[in-house]
């Protein structure tokens, strides 16, 4: 927002106003902002008056989102309308007006307060329902979802009600990530400057100023510093717990004693699939990251001094701090050195100043503007590596050096394979293919057993080397040119930059390992000479048909299973799975979590890796036109990377019959 639209909205505070727009969810340029908090505060409001003794909280926001000219009527253009049609909770506060039925409003603003508190949109489906009763304006007393939605939030906000509504620290951690994945501007996603951060000259001798004010023992320093290691916000940095005293849970934390920061990825990537046995990498979805030596230090002996306190605020004695706080006086340039900026340009000074790889930037700001959030599922990051890219951060803003590396697991994904684990995997299904092998005039259960056993060794290598999904089917046919460096993929339907109305983009161009374009030439070879021996049995004859076009590569599913009645059937990620033995701990997608841990090791771009991982960050799509990227280029980083893993892997393709 400019600072003229920021004057109209001067009772709101920054904080709140960030949680309301994340609960409405408008387009990028917020149009009608004024309306619309004009419309969400009537409705908040009027929860404030339907419930008799509104908590603390509630009153609170209440009082915040009192707007100087709220509940003005709406003139929006039917242009505007249907542009809004994808953005149903901005859409229903910009139709509030004072004449809705009380009930109505109260229930619209609990829905309202309920998405700021748990860091949540407005469902969609509730959004429209809300408009649709608004809009006709009639009595909406009688319908079920105003009950529901009313006795849910007298039980909720009511002072007199036992619910707790504070949220914990793990609560608003990943609401604070959310929010900041959901507004990122596309230059931060980019790692670009921006009048929101600092040039790199200035950066740094900001981080030297703060230096010396940490070593003076100023708290307010030594809260700044924290808020640009741990890339939180004031609010957040001032109630890290200490991990000594604390016995809550907790998602971020730091460790005095041993001078850490640790941060559970969980919140930013909830949900993460877990391992299922000794076959993937020991490790932890707890970040460990180090602080500056000088820093740590100083925090041991505030600790000493303060035994009982339990987080940094009450360490620091509740220093004031705003992100407005300059961090270096005398300062001639126009883009002031102010906390916000210099936080802004953590990440962007990783990747356009050190070079750093931009996964490695994310997980030491810890911010996570430059990549997908995806790389925190996916991404398994050794200990040394972390501390390898704080020595070289701290090392150039004049820190000096990090505190001695702490011996751990790596952190992020659970499920990345060992090496061991894949060559015992592709040991096995090449002694499996073998077994069954058939002879010269092997009889038809003898052919369909082999050709079903090869097809699922033969899909298990493509699932691997091109990091496909979990899918009912692979999404490969027989006509691909393996020839070429990309090959076309689409094993998720979600929107992109070019189907803004839902519809999928159409197959996203994958690199092309060697292994992958020899394996689907063998398996399409097979399928050839096994159709000529199934010709002599008459009622495998549309079988035999269906192999004989995979061989002529035509335009059919590439790998297919032959059931005993001669039926096809496609081969799904679940099979593989069933197939798979339980020993090596497998997931569907395998080869995903692989790939990215060992790419980002090897020093493979991130955008190239998104190449392979059919990624899509907005603002930095590799094949949009001002990406400035080489498709072929690209493509060509992973494949190279990957072709000499494989071959350290002792990997290679399966063979089937030949004739």
């Amino acid at each position: 927002m400019d600072r003229e639209r920021n004057s109209d909205l001067g009772l709101v505070s920054r904080e709140t106003l960030r949680r309301v727009l994340l609960t409405l969810r408008p387009p990028a340029d917020q149009p009608a902002l004024e309306q619309a908090l004009g419309g969400a505060a009537l409705a908040v409001m009027a929860l404030g008056r339907w419930i008799t003794e509104p908590d603390f909280l509630l009153r609170e926001l209440c009082a915040e989102l009192t707007l100087p000219t709220p509940g003005v009527k709406r003139n929006a253009s039917s242009v505007l309308w249907r542009r809004l049609a994808k953005y149903p909770a901005w859409r229903l506060v910009l139709t509030i007006t004072e004449e809705v039925q009380a009930d109505l409003l109260a229930a619209i603003g609990a829905e309202i307060v309920s998405g700021v508190l748990e860091g949540r949109p407005v469902p969609p489906g509730r959004a429209n329902r809300l408009r649709e009763l608004v809009e006709a304006g009639e009595r909406a007393d009688a319908d079920p979802l105003i009950s529901t939605i009313l006795r849910e939030a007298e039980v909720r906000f009511s002072a007199s009600s036992a619910a707790p509504v504070e949220k914990s620290q793990p609560a608003r951690v990943m609401s604070y990530y959310r929010a900041r994945w959901h507004y990122a501007a596309e230059h931060a996603q980019q790692a670009r400057a921006s009048h929101r951060a600092l040039e790199s000259s200035q950066f740094i001798k900001a981080c030297e100023f703060l230096r010396a004010r940490v070593e003076d023992d100023d708290p307010r320093a030594i809260l700044h510093a924290l808020v640009l290691l741990t890339g939180l916000n004031t609010e957040l940095t001032r109630s890290l717990p200490l991990l000594s005293r604390w016995a809550g849970d907790w998602t971020a934390a730091i460790d005095v004693e041993s001078g850490l920061y640790l941060f559970d990825l969980n919140a930013v990537a909830p949900h993460a699939r877990r391992a299922r046995g000794a076959g993937s990498v020991a490790a932890s979805r707890v970040v460990t990251r180090p602080l500056p030596h000088f820093l740590a230090a100083r925090l041991r002996k505030l600790q000493q001094e303060k035994p009982a306190a339990l987080t940094v605020d009450e360490m620091l004695d509740a220093p004031e701090i705003s992100e407005a706080d300059l961090l270096s006086h005398g300062c001639s340039a126009r883009i002031k050195p102010t906390l916000a900026r210099a936080g802004n340009t953590v990440e962007r000074f990783c990747v356009a100043e050190l070079g750093m790889h931009r996964v490695l930037a994310a997980f030491l700001s810890g911010r996570f503007e430059t990549v997908s959030h995806s790389k925190a599922y996916y991404t398994l990051l050794a200990r040394d590596m972390a501390w390898q890219a704080a020595g070289a951060l701290f090392d150039r803003i004049g820190w000096g050096a990090p505190v001695p590396l702490v011996a751990g697991l790596p952190a992020g994904a659970l499920g990345v394979p060992t090496d061991d684990t894949m060559r015992r995997l592709f040991a096995w299904m090449t002694s499996e293919v073998e077994t069954v092998a058939p002879g010269r005039n092997a009889g038809l259960g003898k052919l369909i057993e082999y050709h079903n056993t090869y097809t699922r060794a033969a899909a298990s290598i493509l699932v691997f080397v091109l990091a496909l999904r979990s899918v009912t089917r692979l999404p490969i046919t027989a006509d691909v040119d393996i020839d070429a460096p990309v090959v076309g993929l689409l094993d998720k339907r979600s929107p992109s930059a070019w189907a803004p109305d839902g519809r999928s983009a159409g197959p996203h161009p994958t690199p092309f390992a060697k292994l992958a374009r020899y394996q689907i030439e063998l398996y399409r070879r097979h399928c050839k000479a096994l159709a000529r021996r199934l010709r002599r049995f008459e009622s495998f004859a549309d079988a035999a048909a269906t192999l004989e076009q995979i061989g002529a590569c035509a335009p059919v599913e590439l790998l297919v299973q032959i059931t005993r009645q001669g039926e096809i059937q496609p081969v799904g990620s679940s099979e593989l799975v069933r197939w798979w033995p339980e020993e090596f701990s497998l997931v569907e997608n395998f080869g995903r979590a692989y790939w990215q841990t060992r790419l980002v090791e090897l020093g493979v771009s991130s955008r190239a890796i998104d190449r392979l991982m059919r990624h899509v960050t907005q603002g930095e799509h590799p094949l949009s036109s001002d990406g400035g990227d080489s498709l072929l280029a690209l493509a060509l980083d992973v494949v190279n990377a990957m072709n000499a893993e494989l071959a350290r892997l002792g990997v290679g393709p399966l063979r089937g019959i030949v004739a």
